[in-house]
């Protein structure tokens, strides 16, 4: 059986470790409530990035799906008009573009 590494790792490659390891050290959390801290920001990160995925979704299908509803002409449009109008009380005609 032969040596576990046939070649050393470069002496940067090494150095480069090191100083990723320190880094990585030093900007650790020092406190068990700076760890706390951390695990908050990160979590109200992840919400925030879900939200967003969703307002965002939420507004292209507004874009693409609902509004041209409101600005077309059709009596099919109309019909989701008319729909939408009397889900919230409204008893009156809703014309395209309203």
């Amino acid at each position: 059986m032969g040596p576990a590494h046939e070649t050393l790792p470069e002496i940067g490659d090494i150095k480069g470790a090191i100083q990723v390891w320190e880094h990585e050290w030093a900007a650790r959390p020092k406190t068990l409530d700076a760890v706390f801290q951390m695990f908050i920001a990160e979590e109200k990160a992840q919400k925030e990035a879900e939200i967003k995925k969703l307002d965002d979704e939420l507004n292209a299908f507004f874009r693409g799906e609902i509004k041209p509803l409101f600005n077309s002409t059709s009596l099919a449009a109309q019909a989701v008009r008319n729909e939408a109008a009397e889900s919230v009380g409204i008893r009156s005609h809703i014309g395209a573009g309203q």
